[in-house]
């Protein structure tokens, strides 16, 4: 069991449902079940809005395993989030009749973008923009939410050709990188790591990284205790374990992305050999 995975039931994190629809959307995709996917990537898209980067593997997944399926159905499927995400609003809006369209849109994602509340978590992003000049915050907000956007993409490029572990480092990237990130991000996304076993056994490290993740993990209550309720402590002693978690999950994931392009070149090289014999 995932210590993280239970302490967000524990702590009955609503985020745990949100990650219902993400999954069952790659069970949809890989079991040849496109619109339904896509449906569950749009329900998962209006719970966080992150789930969008899903859409790249899923056609890749999707074109993969139907060579029939050209450019007029790939359209129709990139359409098909934006068709069911138009149908959700709208039934939101007849549940709540006191808020219009642009109220649902602003409070599910907008708001999200602006990232008005800087109460400590799990992430950087409360520490960096308390102390920075208002002036500069616009700007930063651009670079931040751009960042895990850019990474993306020289992913896309290497691992195109394997979907399903491309959709697990975007969750893994974007967990880490959030805004407001929590324990059942980080819990559902590297979990999925374990679909790759051939992989994980490549990961150099392991031990450390488990210990440079359960740490800081634990000492977390206890400086967030330290600086808001004793008093003995202040918000570096919370931001220090903060960065150092997610140091060591970013460094991870790293370890997952080097061992993939071992994997890789371990297939080309095995290839090039039987075809010399």
């Amino acid at each position: 069991l995932n210590p993280f995975t239970v302490c967000s039931c524990v702590a009955m994190n609503i985020n745990v449902v949100a990650q219902v629809p993400v999954c069952a959307s790659l069970y949809c995709v890989i079991s040849s079940y496109s619109v339904l996917g896509m449906l569950f990537l749009s329900l998962a898209i209006h719970f966080q809005g992150y789930p969008a980067v899903l859409m790249f593997p899923y056609l890749i997944l999707i074109r993969k395993m139907d060579e029939r399926v050209g450019l007029f159905k790939t359209a129709l499927f990139c359409c098909c989030p934006l068709i069911f995400g138009y149908g959700l609003l709208k039934v939101a809006q007849n549940m709540t009749s006191d808020l219009s369209t642009y109220d649902l849109v602003y409070y599910g994602f907008v708001r999200m973008l602006n990232v008005p509340d800087l109460r400590p978590n799990l992430g950087v992003w409360w520490y960096f923009f308390l102390e920075i000049f208002d002036r500069f915050r616009d700007f930063f907000v651009f670079v931040f939410h751009m960042h895990p956007f850019v990474l993306m993409v020289p992913l896309i490029l290497q691992f195109g050709h394997r979907p399903l572990l491309l959709a697990n480092m975007l969750l893994c990237m974007f967990s880490v990188f959030k805004p407001y990130p929590d324990f059942s991000d980080v819990a559902f996304a590297f979990s999925m790591l374990s679909l790759h076993p051939m992989i994980l056994e490549k990961v150099e490290h392991l031990a450390l990284f488990g210990a440079g993740i359960i740490i800081p993990s634990c000492l977390l209550p206890l400086m967030w205790h330290m600086w808001l309720v004793t008093g003995t402590g202040n918000a570096n002693f919370y931001f220090f374990q903060a960065l150092i978690l997610q140091l060591f999950l970013v460094q991870l994931l790293t370890h997952v992305i080097r061992a993939s392009l071992q994997a890789d070149r371990n297939i080309l090289s095995w290839k090039a050999r039987k075809k010399d014999e």
